[in-house]
């Protein structure tokens, strides 16, 4: 398995990111949601760290179908995106999660503080970490920084990740360069690669999310592609802000 090497994507001068979300009913595609990433560089005396944030709704006249509200934060290194202290708040259909870990690479642990459905209590745990371990949100950011370009297609990297408080190894593998048309008729040379999903709310766990990041100095994600519980959700990007 292939190692991740720093390249400069265009989220070292900050970002911000725009998608629709597109369901998948029957044979039609339909306009369900919107998607919005920012990235921003904050540098103090001491430090420099990322600060990246994801939000997710879906159109309130599908709320009916599954309600949508979601959002994720972490900080991270601002070299190898290693997480720093990742924060989730979702709510995806009736279940409503918050997380948030605390990573310790001094003593090697994570600190978990959960709240579900149950009565919203709050609960507290540890877990050992060992090895590079990401959250959902830096892993995506993560995927942007692999040298797909001297890479063969198959080629795998390695991802282990932390998804509702419990770690999962899992990988992801290149496919190769792949052009694909976007609603502005625009065609767009990318590198496709395919990430492992572990079990979630939303997503089939087992399943594979496709992506297709610009195969470019930028690495922007222009379409991702998975299926979830009910079909299938594709999230295309529409444009900076």
């Amino acid at each position: 398995m292939a190692s991740a090497q720093p390249v400069k994507p265009s989220f070292i001068k900050g970002e911000n990111l725009e998608y629709k979300a597109y369901f998948h009913w029957g044979f039609l595609w339909i306009y369900a949601g919107d998607v919005r990433f920012t990235a921003e560089l904050k540098a103090s005396l001491s430090t420099t760290i990322y600060h990246f944030v994801s939000e997710g709704n879906s159109l309130q006249k599908f709320d009916w179908l599954y309600k949508v509200r979601d959002r994720y934060e972490v900080s991270t290194d601002s070299v190898y995106l290693k997480p720093i202290e990742f924060l989730r708040d979702t709510k995806e259909g009736g279940i409503r999660i918050k997380n948030s870990y605390r990573f310790d690479r001094k003593n090697a642990r994570i600190y978990i503080q959960s709240q579900g459905q149950e009565n919203g209590i709050i609960k507290q745990d540890t877990l050992a970490l060992e090895g590079n371990v990401r959250d959902v949100l830096s892993a995506i950011y993560y995927c942007r920084l692999l040298p797909f370009s001297t890479h063969q297609n198959g080629d795998q990297f390695p991802l282990r990740m932390i998804v509702n408080c419990k770690i999962y190894t899992l990988s992801i593998k290149y496919l190769g360069k792949e052009a694909i048309r976007l609603h502005n008729q625009k065609e767009y040379s990318c590198f496709k690669i395919s990430i492992q999903l572990p079990p979630g709310t939303l997503f089939k766990g087992g399943k594979d999310l496709s992506v297709w990041l610009s195969a470019d100095a930028n690495r922007i994600p222009l379409l991702v592609d998975s299926k979830i519980l009910f079909g299938s959700i594709r999230a295309e990007f529409m444009g900076e802000d």
